[in-house]
C-alpha cells in the first residue's frame, strides 16, 4: 500500500490556491451585491443630477439607466476579466448633453477589459485605453 506525505511546500500551494480562488469568488459576490451608480466616466465627474446605474445580477443579466434609458445586456466574468455583451436600450429622447453622456457609458460598456472592487468600495471597470467607469454601491 503507497503512502502519500505531503511536503509543506505542497500545502503551502494548495493554501494559496484556495485564497485566490476565494478573493476571486468574494470580488463575484460584491460586484453582483446590489445596484452600482455611476460616479465619473473616463477620470470627469459625473453630476448628481444625471444618473446612470448598474445591476448584475447572479444569472449573468446586467440592466440598469443609462443617463436617459433604461438598457439590459448580458454578460460574462472569468477572473477579473469582464465581458458585457451586446447591449439593448429604450429610445426616448432627452436632452443633448444627457445624450453624450449615454453614448460614452455605452461606448465604455461595450468595450470593457476588465474591473475590480477598489479598496474604498467603489467598482472600476476599465474599457480600453484610458476609457473608464467609476460606480459607488447604492445603499450598501
Amino acid at each position: 500500500m503507497k503512502t502519500y506525505v505531503w511536503s509543506p511546500l505542497a500545502a503551502l500551494f494548495c493554501s494559496f490556491l484556495l485564497i485566490a480562488c476565494s478573493a476571486t469568488q468574494s470580488q463575484e459576490n460584491d460586484l453582483q451585491s446590489g445596484e452600482w451608480r455611476v460616479i465619473s466616466m473616463n477620470g470627469t465627474n459625473v453630476d448628481s443630477d444625471a444618473v446612470a446605474t448598474l445591476t448584475f445580477s447572479s444569472d449573468g443579466r446586467l440592466a440598469g439607466e443609462a443617463f436617459c434609458n433604461n438598457y439590459m445586456a448580458g454578460y460574462e466574468l472569468v477572473d477579473q476579466k469582464l465581458t458585457i455583451s451586446k447591449i439593448a436600450s429604450t429610445k426616448m429622447a432627452c436632452s443633448p448633453e444627457l445624450m453624450i453622456l449615454e453614448s460614452r457609458f455605452h461606448g465604455i460598456l461595450s468595450d470593457v477589459t476588465s474591473y475590480q472592487i477598489q479598496s474604498d468600495g467603489n467598482l472600476l471597470i476599465q474599457g480600453s485605453g484610458d476609457k473608464k467607469i467609476i460606480a459607488h454601491p447604492v445603499d450598501r
